[in-house]
């Protein structure tokens, strides 16, 4: 039906299907919609409308006329609600996607998307089977076209010329890739840009505007970001919010939780679109913009009681704020790239990224230009992750304090002890200086650790315990975790090793709901040593495979040296002191 059809042209159509013209000849010069309602009064039946999102509105008057004519049902497909009264809407997600392929059968048995692609190849290739090799590239075929049916039909058609592997790799170009034969189909069902095409065909300018600018994201995006990359200006974002809205009630643009994203096959698609329209440049601005303002904000909630907001939210963001550096150094933003890394410096510490950091680093500071004082403090971090020393140039008191304390942290954990210990006392004496707690509290429990290693246990202690209070006043979970490994260090050669077991349990907690494996292992290590000391050997074994389980699925390499050299002794014999975790910030020179 043509979508400038009428909904008297709708009549007429139901009225030839349900074999009712002769009745409706009689109905020349009046309204086809009131007779076909009156046709139907009192009648059991159920009309069936196929295809109808280039025509709903004319359908919504339709149905919403028929709904009258008592136990008259009407069912309508279509990308979007019709949006009256009486409508129930069933949404009809896409087809499973296969967990895991370990088991052929087992993953065609689970996942109707898999299920779907072998039936259709089989119809093209009879002599198609799913085994071992194949299901890993089935699989991601299937994951790759978003579990939409007509999309793995297509492409199921081309294993007569093509294995599934190949199949696989040329997804990244899968408007290029051949699909099976469209004969038999409807134009726009008869290969993957046809079957876009409807659809983009269909939408008002704004929508289309809006919906090319959302695949700058690389991972969906909030309604904030949506608003950032898509408007025209803070005035611009009601028109945004509506236009979003419809592209999710057409199925375009899928709402998850509070993020809004494409499937792949229509992000590709926008892609195209967008680099072929005079707004790719601006796009970017706004994107990197956006990006580089929400780490900013997110930097200092990392150090503080709102650490695992931060931190959950800059790893919902991360493949976005990887592109913003990767577009930012592309388009030779050096300000940009440079306050980004900044911003994103102690996220990678927590996080323990450290050879992302200092790539980061590395390709910001390629990009020539930008602030001289961001330049500096980039060069500043990118030196302290690899163990050297640089101090920053015209940096804020506050970010040269922190540099400070991190950089001796780092270079005392690589052999320089001299060095180390007089950054760290620097920083401590700045922080004090400027009332900077925080600081005060990550140099406190630095310098307990570089005490502890001279033989000041009281003096360590002393260090640790007022680190970890300043710590709990800020609420700084990690902060708490970072001097109570301290505590448990000094614990190890006195009695009161047991009340610090249960604080670092407490820590262990925090930091497994933090996602902060690194430290998760090196508690888990500490608390082995702990009970080890106590003649625990059952509890010592447990918290020893525990660390090596998390530091195997996090590829934390010196986790593993460690957990798997202490169970190589489980026969009892005598440890040698723990001094490779010793007083220092855990995987920072890895």
């Amino acid at each position: 039906m043509d979508r400038r059809a009428s909904a008297a042209d709708l009549a007429e159509r139901v009225i030839t299907t349900l074999g009712l013209c002769e009745g409706a000849a009689d109905a020349e010069g009046f309204d086809l919609v009131d007779w076909l309602r009156g046709a139907l009064h009192g009648q059991r039946a159920l009309v069936v409308l196929d295809n109808c999102e280039h025509v709903v509105d004319q359908v919504a008057d339709l149905v919403g006329a028929l709904l009258t004519a008592d136990v008259v049902r009407v069912m309508v497909t279509t990308q979007e609600a019709l949006g009256i009264p009486g409508e129930t809407v069933f949404p009809l997600a896409p087809l499973t996607l296969p967990e895991s392929v370990e088991d052929p059968e087992e993953a065609v048995g689970s996942s109707s998307a898999m299920r779907l692609f072998v039936e259709r190849a089989r119809a093209a290739s009879p002599g198609f089977v799913l085994t071992g090799p194949n299901a890993a590239a089935v699989a991601a075929i299937c994951r790759r076209l978003d579990g939409i049916p007509l999309a793995i039909e297509l492409v199921a058609a081309r294993v007569r010329a093509l294995t599934p592997e190949e199949i696989a790799a040329g997804l990244d170009d899968r408007f290029a890739l051949p699909t099976g034969p469209g004969r038999g189909r409807p134009t726009r069902q008869q290969t993957l840009r046809s079957m876009i095409d409807w659809s983009w065909e269909l939408l008002t300018e704004d929508e289309r505007t809006v919906l090319r600018r959302l695949a700058v994201n690389r991972d969906g995006c909030t309604l904030a970001g949506a608003r950032a990359v898509c408007g025209d200006g803070a005035s611009a974002a009601p028109g945004v919010v509506e236009a979003l809205s419809r592209l999710v009630d057409r199925s375009l643009v899928a709402r998850q939780g509070n993020r809004y994203r494409l499937l792949e096959s229509v992000a590709a698609y926008c892609v195209e679109r967008l680099e072929g329209s005079d707004e790719l440049a601006e796009s970017h601005r706004r994107f990197i913009a956006f990006h580089v303002g929400e780490a900013e904000c997110a930097d200092p909630l990392l150090r503080g009681a709102r650490q695992h907001e931060a931190l959950v939210s800059l790893d919902t963001e991360t493949v976005n704020l990887r592109h913003a550096l990767e577009l930012a150094v592309r388009g030779q933003d050096a300000d940009s790239a440079l306050r980004l890394v900044g911003a994103l410096a102690w996220y990678w510490r927590l996080r323990n990224r450290v050879s992302e950091a200092r790539r980061s680093f590395e390709a910001a500071l390629r990009v020539p230009g930008g602030s001289a004082s961001a330049r500096s403090v980039a060069e500043a971090w990118l030196a302290a992750f690899e163990g050297r020393v640089c101090h920053p140039v015209g940096a804020e008191p506050e970010v040269a304090g922190r540099l400070s304390w991190f950089t001796g942290a780092c270079v005392y954990r690589g052999g320089d002890r001299e060095t180390g210990r007089g950054l760290v006392g620097e920083a401590l004496a700045d922080a004090r200086a400027r009332g900077d707690r925080w600081l005060e509290a990550a140099a406190l429990a630095e310098r307990a650790g570089h005490r502890l290693d001279t033989g000041d246990v009281p003096g360590a202690r002393g260090d640790a315990e007022l680190s970890a209070a300043i710590f709990l006043d800020l609420a700084d979970r990690w902060g708490r975790l970072r001097a109570n490994i301290t505590l448990a260090r000094a614990a190890e050669a006195g009695p009161d090793h047991l009340g610090v077991t249960d604080v670092l349990e407490e820590d262990l907690r925090a930091a497994e709901e933090l996602g902060l494996w690194a430290d998760v292992v090196e508690t888990l290590l500490r608390l082995g040593r702990l009970t080890a000391v106590a003649g625990e050997r059952s509890r010592a074994r447990s918290f020893h495979e525990r660390a090596l389980r998390v530091a195997t699925e996090r590829s934390y390499h010196r986790g593993m040296v460690e957990a798997r050299a202490w169970l190589g002794r489980a026969d009892g014999a005598p440890e040698p002191d723990g001094s490779p975790g010793s007083g220092v910030l855990p995987g920072l020179n890895r």
